[in-house]
C-alpha cells in the first residue's frame, strides 16, 4: 500500500528545496558570469562569440563622437572585401567594418540592436549582399546560437527562437537565451583548461588585430584564368594543383540545384531582417544602404545566378537604399579573387572606393 500524501510530501519537501536553491544558485552565477557580459570579454576572440565582441571592440576603438559614422555590416566576404579608410578617403564619412565572418542578417540585426543600445550615434548602416542563391536555409544558419548569445537576453526568450525554422535549431535558440554557460560549454572548458593561453589571446593577439584591421590590405593570391566554353573550363593542365582545387569547388558549388522552397524562405528571411534593421537604423535618424557584392571570380560560370527573389527582397525593404545588383559586376574575375568568395587585395580597393563614393554621393543626397 501506498504512504499518505502528507507523509510524501514531507519527504519530498527537502530534495525539492535542494533543487530549487540549487537552480537558483546556478541562475545567480549565470547572470553574473554571462548575462552581466562579463565572460564575452574572455571568449576566444576567434571563436564565434569572440567574432561579435571583437566587432564591438573595433568600434569603440575607432568611434569618434561628433563625426559622420557609417558602420559596415555583414560577413568575411566584406571582412575581406571592404576597406573603411579607403571607401572614406578624401570625406568626412567615417566607414567603420564591423563584419563578422559566418554571420547572416538575423546576427547583424542583433549587433546594431546592442549599439543602440550603448548609445553610439550613426548616419548610415552599409549592409553587403550576395545574390547568388545560397543553398543553405539562412533562418537556421548553424552558427547563429552562439554568435548571437553575446547579444540576446531574457527579453528575446520568444521571439528569438521562433525566429529559426527547425525544432532542432529553436531548442538550441531557447538554450542561447536562457542557458548560455550551455551553448558556451566548449569555449569556457577551453578557458578553464588553458587559461594561461587565453591570457595570451585576449591581452597579446586581440589588441593587435583592433588596431591592425582597419590598416588590413586584403590577400595578394588571385584565382587563376581559365579558358571557357557553355561555362565550364576547357584545360586544367596550366592550372596548379592547389589552385585548380579551389576552381573546381567554387565551379562544383555554382553546378549544384537549389531547393525553389529554400531559394523562397531565405527571400523572406532577408525580407524579415533587414526590414528590422530598417526599422531600427531609421529609428536612429540613419539610412540602411545594401550594396551588392561580386558574385564570383569567373563570369562565364555565373551566367544568370543573380536571384531575382533575393533582389525583389531588398527592393521591398522600406526605407533602404538598394545599390545597383550590377554596381560590380565589372569585378567578377579572377584577378579580383583569392577564392571563389572572396576579394583579394585588388578587389578590395575597386569595392571600397566603388561603394564608397556612391554612399557619399547618396547620403549627400546626390544619388
Amino acid at each position: 500500500m501506498f504512504d499518505r500524501s502528507d507523509r510524501i510530501r514531507a519527504r519530498l519537501r527537502a530534495p525539492l528545496l535542494l533543487a530549487g536553491v540549487v537552480a537558483l544558485l546556478w541562475f545567480a552565477v549565470e547572470s553574473l558570469v554571462y548575462r552581466s557580459g562579463a565572460y564575452y570579454t574572455l571568449a576566444a576572440p576567434e571563436s564565434n562569440a569572440g567574432a561579435v565582441v571583437n566587432a564591438l571592440l573595433m568600434l569603440e576603438g575607432q568611434y569618434r563622437p561628433g563625426v559622420r559614422t557609417v558602420l559596415v555590416l555583414g560577413d568575411s566576404r566584406v571582412a575581406e572585401g571592404f576597406s573603411g579608410p579607403l571607401a572614406g578617403a578624401g570625406s568626412e564619412l567615417a566607414f567603420i567594418n564591423m563584419a563578422v565572418p559566418g554571420s547572416t542578417p538575423r546576427t547583424w540585426y542583433y549587433l546594431l540592436r546592442e549599439i543602440e543600445r550603448r548609445g553610439y550615434r550613426f548616419e548610415a548602416v552599409l549592409v553587403g549582399m550576395l545574390y547568388r542563391p545560397v543553398g543553405s536555409l539562412l533562418s537556421d544558419w548553424p552558427l547563429a546560437p552562439s554568435q548571437d548569445a553575446a547579444l540576446i537576453g531574457v527579453s528575446d526568450v520568444f521571439a528569438y527562437p521562433a525566429s529559426y525554422a527547425g525544432p532542432a535549431m529553436r531548442t538550441r535558440a531557447r538554450q542561447a537565451v536562457l542557458f548560455p554557460a550551455l551553448t558556451l560549454r566548449n569555449d569556457t572548458l577551453d578557458l578553464l583548461q588553458s587559461p594561461r593561453q587565453r591570457w595570451r589571446q585576449l591581452y597579446e593577439f586581440r589588441p593587435g588585430f583592433i588596431s591592425y584591421v582597419p590598416l588590413y590590405p586584403g590577400r595578394e593570391q588571385r584565382m587563376p584564368q581559365l579558358p571557357f566554353s557553355d561555362g565550364k573550363a576547357l584545360d586544367w593542365s596550366a592550372v596548379g594543383a592547389a589552385e585548380r582545387a579551389l576552381a573546381q569547388t567554387h565551379l562544383a558549388e555554382l553546378a549544384a540545384p537549389i531547393d525553389p522552397a529554400i531559394r523562397a524562405a531565405n527571400a523572406r528571411y532577408l525580407t524579415q531582417w533587414l526590414g528590422a534593421m530598417a526599422e531600427l537604423a531609421a529609428r536612429n535618424d540613419a539610412r540602411l544602404i545594401v550594396f551588392p557584392l561580386p558574385r564570383g571570380p569567373y563570369q562565364e560560370a555565373l551566367g544568370a545566378t543573380v536571384d531575382p527573389s533575393l533582389v525583389q527582397a531588398v527592393a521591398s525593404v522600406a526605407g533602404a537604399i538598394a545599390l545597383p545588383v550590377d554596381l560590380l559586376q565589372s569585378l567578377e574575375q579572377p584577378a579580383y579573387f583569392f577564392d571563389g568568395l572572396h576579394a583579394n587585395r585588388s578587389g578590395r580597393e575597386q569595392i571600397s572606393a566603388v561603394v564608397g563614393a556612391r554612399v557619399r554621393a547618396a547620403l549627400d543626397g546626390r544619388d
